[in-house]
């Protein structure tokens, strides 16, 4: 390939608003990705808390009365736990939601130009 048509190729202006769509998804991406990861990672300490505080009271049983308490607590935690289980679950539908929203909104936007271009 001789310079000038690798300098044609390497000229970012002129792929600018090819790449316009294609950076706005890539943006969303990054930016729903990291939303969920910060989901993970707090439902990750939340869940090891109330496991880990339920194996201390679990090694606390020491008699009847005690190992009564701990069972009693048991529906206690699966309660908690089916309720991050179900706000997690709604989170990530808002962010599936959110996401299909922009997505839409730069396919739109991507189809509006090349109209507005072709016309």
């Amino acid at each position: 390939m001789t310079k000038e048509a690798m300098k044609q190729w390497t000229d970012l202006s002129k792929w600018q608003d090819s790449l316009k769509p294609v950076v706005a998804f890539n943006e969303l991406a990054l930016k729903n990705t990291e939303k969920l990861a910060k989901m993970q990672i707090a439902s990750l300490e939340s869940f090891t808390k109330v496991v880990l505080e339920n194996w201390k009271a679990g090694l606390a049983v020491k008699d009847s009365e005690s190992l009564q308490e701990f069972a009693g607590a048991q529906q206690t935690h699966a309660q908690e736990v089916a309720k991050k289980v179900a706000a997690n679950a709604k989170e990530i539908m808002e962010i599936g939601n959110g996401y299909t929203t922009q997505a839409r909104k730069i396919i739109e936007g991507n189809v509006a130009e090349l109209t507005k271009k072709a016309a």
